[in-house]
């Protein structure tokens, strides 16, 4: 069993022992004629009002729990995690930093809250990709699901550079994980999304000005950390 099903295991287990508590208590009270009660009914009150703040804050803990995600994680596109102009390749620095830091950091935040998904946010800057012709409608899925190589993609735009870089941090992080995942509720293959914001959005959460100059700053890989939920469809 994983540190994070134990939490829950823990948490859970403890609710019903404060609830089971409760009631013993009651019934305690009901029998050898009342005693308790009717010697100090206070004294009984207030252990009731006390194990029930106990079991309210422990419900707090648990639902402040589900509905909390650990920190984003940036890799800048400056210094020596920076990816080739243009390309979606992983330089050898990038790919030791994807298999020690981010891995570990992933698997840590795993067992500790309670989340399955990893989006992987690919953003450039505005400079323009040039005249190529993308490739991406007929090639991106046989990327995808690994039976072309990443650097066989072909970006038409900064949107489309974006998910090729997205999707081989994502790839990388498959491979890593296929081979050994210590984590049962990380699914090497469905856990793992990548997405592209292009040129869209600045670090600063602001939707960015046309602007083709090159900026380091702006190229970057943003690792988001949620849980699926149920989803409905609109009518």
């Amino acid at each position: 069993m994983k540190i994070s099903q134990l939490k829950y295991a823990e948490l859970f287990t403890l609710l019903a022992f404060i609830f089971l508590l409760i009631i013993f208590s009651i019934q305690g009270s009901l029998t050898e004629e009342n005693a308790l009660a009717k010697e100090n009914p206070q004294e009984l009150k207030e252990e009731i009002a006390k194990l029930t703040k106990e079991n309210d804050e422990l419900t707090a803990k648990l639902e402040e729990r589900e509905n909390e995600f650990p920190p984003n994680i940036i890799i800048e596109g400056a210094g020596k995690y920076a990816f080739p102009s243009g390309s979606g390749g992983l330089t050898t620095n990038l790919k030791n930093f994807i298999a020690t830091d981010l891995a570990k950091k992933i698997e840590e935040n795993f067992n500790k809250y309670d989340i399955d998904t990893v989006v992987v946010v690919g953003h450039t800057d505005g400079q323009s990709v040039g005249n190529r012709v993308s490739n991406l409608d007929k090639t991106l899925e046989k990327s995808a699901t690994g039976n072309l190589p990443i650097f066989k993609l072909t970006p038409g735009s900064n949107a489309d550079l974006g998910l090729i870089r997205a999707l081989a941090v994502v790839k990388e992080l498959q491979r890593i994980f296929a081979d050994n995942n210590p984590v049962e509720t990380l699914d090497a293959q469905k856990s793992f999304r990548a997405y592209s914001a292009g040129q869209l959005t600045l670090p600063n959460g602001t939707f960015a000005e046309p602007n083709p100059k090159p900026d380091a700053q702006r190229r970057r890989i943003e690792i988001r950390f949620t849980k699926t939920r149920k989803t409905t469809t609109a009518e």
